[in-house]
């Protein structure tokens, strides 16, 4: 998506100017971030119910009982009344959770890095070689 940044650069200033071009960047390298994502999350809901965990705390034939989460008051309760909360970590904690935090870890150094590149071109267009020194 295009943005007028010279424009809003000759309006606001160089400072706000670089800021929406950060910004400009930022969302845009959300997207590829946010696509892997989704298809991570999609990838724990199809394999839900091939969880065996889950499968295992949400069998009714095991009647395990729990100890007391607490030392008075709290009565011994069933781990199958654990059962949704088994499958709802599911979705968010798979095996290719492992996969995004990779691609996470490799996309925050490439948007460094892209956005170093771009700041650089933007203060050599707008002639910002000495904007710090002066402030």
């Amino acid at each position: 998506m295009y943005q007028p940044i010279g424009l809003v650069r000759k309006y606001f200033g160089e400072k706000i100017g670089l800021y929406f071009a950060w910004l400009g960047l930022y969302t845009q390298m959300l997207i590829p971030a946010s696509l892997v994502g989704v298809i991570v999350f999609l990838y724990g809901c199809a394999t839900v119910d091939d969880n065996i965990p889950s499968m295992e705390i949400c069998d009714p034939k095991n009647n395990i009982t729990m100890c007391p989460l607490c030392d008075r008051v709290c009565s011994y309760w069933k781990l199958s009344t654990a059962c949704g909360t088994a499958r709802a970590s599911h979705l968010f904690d798979n095996p290719a959770t492992v996969f995004f935090s990779i691609f996470m870890a490799l996309w925050a150094a490439m948007f460094m890095e892209h956005w170093k590149r771009r700041q650089m071109r933007l203060n050599y267009e707008w002639d910002l070689t000495g904007f710090e020194d002066e402030e």
